[in-house]
């Protein structure tokens, strides 16, 4: 049984079973590092290069977009600034993202609507 079939827009990168993801979460930090060298390697190959990362300036897209720097340095960091970001974070996306997109709807609430309270 499947666990999780993995895609990047249409391209499928194949099903992964349970016992696969065990597999691969014991494998070596290195052996861990070439398996995603790979896989970014067939993404950026599959769209000709029109690639970017989605950088939060949390630790595991602060990871992936070294090792995707390493192989291909020209890859932008796009950072979705949603105002929800603790500020140390935030700090070290804004530093490090080539985009950065402020959206126009705010993704905060506010204390009326998380006590219940209508908002007129």
């Amino acid at each position: 049984v499947a666990f999780a079939t993995w895609r990047y827009g249409g391209m499928s990168m194949g099903a992964v079973t349970y016992e696969q993801m065990k597999q691969r979460q014991a494998m070596p930090l290195e052996a861990k590092i070439r398996f995603t060298e790979q896989r970014i390697k067939a993404w950026y190959l599959h769209y000709h290069g029109a690639v970017y990362v989605s950088y939060s300036g949390g630790k595991d897209s602060t990871v992936l977009l070294d090792i995707t720097r390493r192989l291909f340095p020209d890859v932008p960091a796009v950072f979705c600034d949603t105002g929800l970001e603790y500020p140390e974070v935030r700090e070290i996306a804004l530093k490090n993202a080539d985009v950065v997109l402020k959206p126009e709807m705010t993704f905060k609430v506010s204390r009326s609507s998380r006590i219940g309270v209508k908002e007129r």
